[in-house]
């Protein structure tokens, strides 16, 4: 698994205009928010920067199958398990979307700002659900890869994913921009957790009856 993640990191690092095409892209996406909207309401801060992980998620995270090529395939399929690909995949695409959301984060608090009462948790937050969206993604770019690549489906299989994943965080950040937690804070936390754990636990299952299709 850990040759995985290293040539992962490798190929990222040679294609070093692909990850910073994504930061000024990001950069970009700020910027424009900043001139729209210079000092936008607890409430609207906190859904934009939601978007903007998930634009960002979108266009990077979502290619991390999609861009193998068949003849790569063929040569994973003689020296790797499956679950082994999948696993190193997610961790990879873990940190990826860490380091994303933390630019991320810190570009919001240059240009807009950082609302947030509860900062500390609110960061913590923030990097977890940059995770989340990665690992969302990592497994739906496993299984639309099998499809011909279909984009479209992409945007079908995501939909009902992202739209409960997005609520719990957005419900989750909202009350860090409070002076007191709200109640039932916890029990979101876990929500999420779960999500997470069964995004794992489905791609760790149905990537071998995936794979069997390469």
């Amino acid at each position: 698994m850990f040759n995985i993640i290293k040539k992962e990191f490798k190929i990222e690092w040679r294609q070093k205009n692909s990850l910073f095409g994504i930061v000024l892209y990001l950069l970009s996406l700020v910027f424009l928010i900043y001139n729209l909207q210079e000092e936008p309401d607890s409430l609207v801060w906190n859904s934009l920067i939601w978007l903007c992980v998930l634009f960002i998620s979108i266009n990077s995270v979502a290619k991390s199958f999609m861009s193998e090529h068949k003849g790569r395939w063929m040569y994973y399929y003689t020296v790797h398990h499956p679950q082994t690909l999948i696993g190193a995949k997610l961790i990879y695409n873990t940190i990826y979307m860490a380091v994303i959301g933390a630019i991320n984060l810190m570009l919001f608090n240059f240009f807009i700002g950082f609302p947030a009462i509860n900062k500390p948790l609110f960061i913590g937050l923030f990097l977890l659900g940059a995770i989340s969206f990665g690992l969302l993604f990592t497994f739906l770019s496993a299984i639309v890869s099998k499809v011909n690549n279909n984009t479209t489906l992409l945007a079908v299989l995501g939909f009902p994913l992202v739209f409960p994943l997005i609520l719990i965080l957005s419900d989750l950040s909202i009350s860090l921009f409070l002076p007191v937690m709200v109640k039932g804070w916890n029990q979101f936390f876990i929500a999420l957790l779960a999500m997470d754990a069964l995004i794992v636990g489905l791609s760790l299952v149905l990537f071998p009856y995936l794979w069997k299709e390469s």
